[in-house]
């Protein structure tokens, strides 16, 4: 895409990151996936590549980034996938589903480890996973900025005048 070659390891990891977000989402709502769900995601992680490789390049171009201001700001708003994650975990491991709550669960996350591994040893796959799946959640929701940022100016440009794009831009 645009010169980049995604190999073949690089998609299977993105795929297992995104298989695990999907499931300590259903681990956390007591559901079960399906094998159809798995291979949609496959395709969904496929398809996010070639659309995020086409507007990487033009948002490169007029220096589109999506800020650490951004994100914070977007993990306050509940309404988007990665940041229910979060929360839910928040709650489900500190009893606190706020952003303090789970910036407590990773602070704690080593003593959490621990006491896992001392009171049930075995289980402690289950909180890697969780806290693998809250990063990739971070990351995910940059992506999605990033998207939300192109899908906006697309549309602006389409309706609007050029004065005002730029404004927006701006």
């Amino acid at each position: 895409i645009y010169g980049k070659e995604i190999n073949q390891e690089e998609f299977y990891n993105d795929v297992n990151e995104e298989l695990n977000f999907y499931e300590v989402s259903s681990m956390l709502t007591g559901q079960q996936m399906t094998e159809q769900q798995r291979e949609e995601i496959r395709n969904s992680v496929w398809e996010r590549y070639k659309y995020l490789g086409l507007i990487e390049n033009e948002l490169n171009a007029y220096g589109v980034k999506v800020s650490k201001e951004e994100i914070q700001k977007a993990m306050t708003n509940p309404q988007t996938q990665e940041v229910q994650l979060i929360l839910s975990v928040a709650n489900a491991f500190m009893g606190n589903p706020t952003l303090d709550g789970y910036k407590q669960f990773l602070a704690n996350f080593d003593k959490q480890l621990a006491q896992v591994h001392q009171q049930n040893p075995g289980s402690e796959e289950i909180l890697i996973k969780t806290k693998q799946a809250c990063l990739y959640a971070e990351k995910r929701l940059a992506k999605s900025l990033l998207m939300t940022k192109y899908n906006a100016l697309v549309s602006n440009g389409f309706t609007s005048n050029p004065v005002v794009v730029k404004m927006k831009f701006d």
